[in-house]
């Protein structure tokens, strides 16, 4: 009976060593993933991106090093390589603080921007930069221009839009800057044209 259940062990170990599966047949899973990390000293967060019309993708981002707040965009390729890489901001008191990327009807970028003052009060910045990264054109919004009051604005996303033969941007997020007895904050929309003027 003992040799009997030793020739079925040996048969069990031969057949299951037999039919595993060695490293040489085996590919590895790991390959089929995409997973890259980005950023210098300090600390980076990531907050949105943009495939542009080129196939290139644009990481949006921001930084803070050394107590100055600032934001970058990190142009890579479909392998994740970095192609290019830029840093915006103005530093020291501002603190500035990308939200949302998007890409304009002529092949810029424009960049959402929340910018906060020393004082606590947040407007809003939109950056135009070109597709090698290059500042085009910016504007900074406050509560001033729109209603010649004092308030603080949350700003959450800019978008592109084409209606009509008409071109330009929908900027969005809250405001302080409200009448309303219950509320302390509602939403805003700007409509910009495409230099960035409010548009009426």
């Amino acid at each position: 009976m003992n040799k009997l259940l030793t020739i079925l062990v040996i048969m069990l170990a031969a057949t299951i060593l037999i039919s595993c599966e060695t490293e040489k047949t085996v590919d590895p899973d790991y390959r089929d993933f995409f997973v890259k990390y980005y950023g210098d000293a300090g600390n980076q967060q990531g907050v949105d991106l943009v495939i542009s019309n080129d196939g290139s993708i644009l990481l949006l981002g921001n930084t803070d090093k050394n107590n100055e707040h600032r934001f970058f965009v990190t142009k890579i390729d479909t392998a994740g390589n970095i192609l290019r890489h830029r840093t915006y901001g103005e530093g020291s008191s501002i603190i500035e603080t990308a939200v949302d990327i998007e890409q304009t009807s002529d092949g810029n970028f424009i960049i959402a921007i929340q910018r906060t003052a020393t004082t606590g009060n947040r407007d809003t910045k939109l950056l135009v930069i070109s597709p090698d990264l290059v500042g085009q054109d910016s504007v900074v919004f406050n509560n001033t221009v729109i209603a010649d009051n004092t308030g603080d604005e949350a700003v959450s996303s800019v978008t592109p839009y084409q209606l009509n033969g008409e071109t330009g941007f929908l900027v969005t997020g809250s405001t302080t800057l409200v009448s309303t007895p219950d509320d302390i904050t509602d939403p805003f929309v700007y409509k910009i044209d495409q230099n960035l003027n409010l548009d009426p």
